[in-house]
């Protein structure tokens, strides 16, 4: 795993594969709390074969003496000295640019068969709906993803299962080329092989989960499972376009019809857990 070392203050940071660093504790996978931060300052992210610094502030980033423009991203090397604005606490020196573990979701079993939790059958018109959205939950370790489909006013929990990782992958893909402002017949699209890179399993391996995620959503969604999955020659993404992922109590961002959006959707309550962190609760 990559990992950063803050010299002032000696705290090493283990990147995810999607890591915020922000002042908003919502949403910043690192918090950092210097008045000239922006909310969502920088993301560093591992794109299946290099990790990329990418600079969202309009205030300042720099990668040893080089500052990076707005919307800017530069792949760091060993021993490069980050800065998120211009205070000394907000330096990171890297220490290591280790691609992240391979999950071991991957090689679990299903824990948990889908529940449903509305108060009336699971149905769509016969022509099946295109505001299904879906809510992916995965903690903070990456280790486990839970996703809930919602639709009007019903809802279905499906569960935790090994494939559901390659969706959240495909899911993020999405939301991040959303925030790009990449056009929606763009957006969500990744080569099979970065694909299989990025989740660190074989190309073989990859069909096999895509297969199972198509399987599983067509028993639920038996009009629009065939398109959870779009492929083309050259690429592979994500078919639907309204999703929000929560990782760990942290909102990471949401999708509605092409849109990035890091509002919190209307059937979300936001309240305080016992560490005094927030916690999204479906109403």
């Amino acid at each position: 795993m990559a990992t950063l070392r803050n010299p002032a203050t000696g705290k090493n940071v283990t990147l995810k594969p999607h890591h915020w660093f922000g002042r908003d504790a919502d949403v910043a996978s690192t918090c950092i709390q210097e008045a000239d931060i922006s909310l969502i300052h920088a993301l560093a992210r591992w794109d299946g074969q290099v990790w990329k610094l990418e600079n969202y502030s309009k205030g300042e980033t720099w990668v040893n003496r080089h500052r990076l423009a707005f919307g800017a991203g530069i792949c760091p090397k060993i021993g490069d000295l980050i800065q998120f604005g211009a205070l000394s606490p907000s330096c990171w020196v890297v220490l290591s640019l280790a691609p992240p573990q391979k999950y071991s979701a991957f090689s679990g079993q299903p824990t948990t068969h889908a529940a449903f939790y509305s108060s009336t059958p699971w149905a769509f018109p016969s022509s099946g709906p295109s505001d299904i959205l879906f809510e992916f939950h995965v903690s903070t370790d990456e280790e486990h993803v839970n996703i809930h489909l919602r639709y009007q006013d019903q809802a279905i929990t499906l569960g935790e299962r090994v494939h559901h990782y390659l969706l959240l992958t495909l899911a993020r893909q999405k939301i991040y080329d959303a925030r790009q402002g990449q056009p929606p017949c763009n957006q969500g699209w990744v080569r099979p092989v970065q694909l299989a890179a990025m989740l660190n399993m074989d190309p073989i391996h990859l069909n096999v989960h895509v297969c199972r995620a198509r399987k599983q959503f067509k028993a639920v969604l038996p009009y629009d499972g065939a398109r959870l999955i779009e492929r083309r020659v050259d690429g592979i993404r994500f078919g639907f376009t309204r999703m929000i992922v929560i990782a760990g109590s942290k909102l990471e961002g949401q999708m509605i019809d092409g849109q990035f959006s890091l509002k919190i959707q209307a059937h979300y309550t936001q309240t305080k857990g016992a560490d005094g962190q927030p916690l999204f609760q479906m109403i």
